[in-house]
């Protein structure tokens, strides 16, 4: 072991891989003939590679243990040098170095791998559990779902970029639920994130029309505009403005920015004026008739509106238009960048 492992396992008290002990392991399931091994064969390029990716997993492994938001950390190497395996070598490793460390001052290291399809998420869990010779890591995906007892007590958690990015997203409407279940097990939270190839469809984006907002507003019946005052002269306000940008004489552009700095409405909750709006009976307040599937329909409309108002005022907000067509939009990434995750990319 170096001397640098060392000094880190002793001052965070976790139970590190070493990166040149991975990178020799690495070499030597590259190397074994199959069916035990790759049948590969290997070059200093290659030691010097698995090395370096070893000491990111470390060092993202360390500053989120240590509560340090870091920039993703992006590794791009060759096709066909072992990114994929590496990360099994190194998750088995490091499961095994769990199951070591127990009764020692050391903590455990918990990983999630996020990859592309199922069908790799399968075969990245059997690869683990082979090298490491027991069950350490389970799939979580809609052919597979884990129990909550499997994933609280397994050292990997395997799921698919789609998975990922919904369990993200859920976060950002208080829900932490699912993401909770994926990133927190036996040995506190999981401090090593790997994502294989990067991801897609990561941002996200939504607007509300001025027919949506006029809508919105044209249905807030009395008692709740003086139940609501504040949420009410928001929504009256944005849809002011982005009516004055839509009569506008300056249509040469079709996208800008709403509010300079600090020019914005103050951002209100409104939680409980969209809790309060979807009891109302939609169906018949529009359509004069009793529907399930209209008041439902028509609620969702309301809310997903009101809601992407409070998004925009929330992050920032800029103004499209598209046709006939005149919105407020926001867009923000799925996941925070601030995270110690390491992306291996093509």
């Amino acid at each position: 072991m170096t001397p640098t492992t060392t000094l880190l396992r002793e001052q965070h008290a976790l139970a590190l891989v070493c990166p040149i002990e991975f990178a020799q392991r690495m070499n030597q399931h590259w190397t074994t003939p199959g069916p035990v091994g790759l049948g590969h064969h290997s070059s200093p390029a290659l030691m010097a590679l698995w090395r370096i990716m070893g000491e990111t997993f470390q060092l993202a492994t360390v500053e989120a243990a240590s509560g340090v938001q870091s920039p993703w950390r992006i590794l791009q190497p060759p096709t066909g040098t072992g990114k994929t395996q590496g990360t099994c070598v190194y998750a088995a490793m490091q499961a095994v170095l769990n199951h070591e460390a127990e009764g020692t001052p050391l903590r455990p290291v918990g990983i999630l791998i996020v990859t592309r399809l199922k069908e790799d998420a399968n075969t990245i869990r059997e690869t683990i559990n082979t090298l490491a010779g027991r069950d350490v890591a389970v799939v979580h995906h809609s052919d597979s779902y884990a129990t909550p007892e499997q994933l609280y007590a397994s050292d990997v958690v395997v799921i698919t970029h789609t998975a990922f990015i919904k369990a993200k997203r859920e976060t950002k409407g208080r829900d932490w639920k699912a993401w909770d279940r994926l990133v927190s097990w036996r040995g506190g939270d999981r401090h090593l994130t790997v994502i294989d190839e990067a991801l897609a469809n990561v941002v996200d984006e939504c607007n509300a029309t001025t027919e949506n907002l006029r809508f919105v507003i044209n249905l807030i019946p009395p008692e709740l505009r003086s139940a609501f005052p504040q949420q009410v002269g928001v929504l009256e306000q944005v849809h002011r403005v982005l009516v004055a940008f839509a009569d506008s004489d300056d249509q040469a552009s079709p996208m800008s920015l709403i509010w300079g700095d600090g020019g914005a409405p103050v951002a209100v909750d409104f939680a409980p004026f969209v809790l309060a709006m979807s009891k109302l009976p939609f169906d018949k307040i529009v359509y004069a008739r009793s529907s399930t599937k209209d008041r439902t329909q028509l609620a969702e409309r309301v809310a997903d509106t009101i809601t992407t108002v409070q998004t925009c005022l929330e992050q920032f907000a800029y103004y499209s238009r598209s046709g006939d067509w005149h919105s407020i939009n926001t867009a923000s990434l799925a996941r925070s960048i601030h995270e110690s995750t390491v992306v291996l990319d093509v």
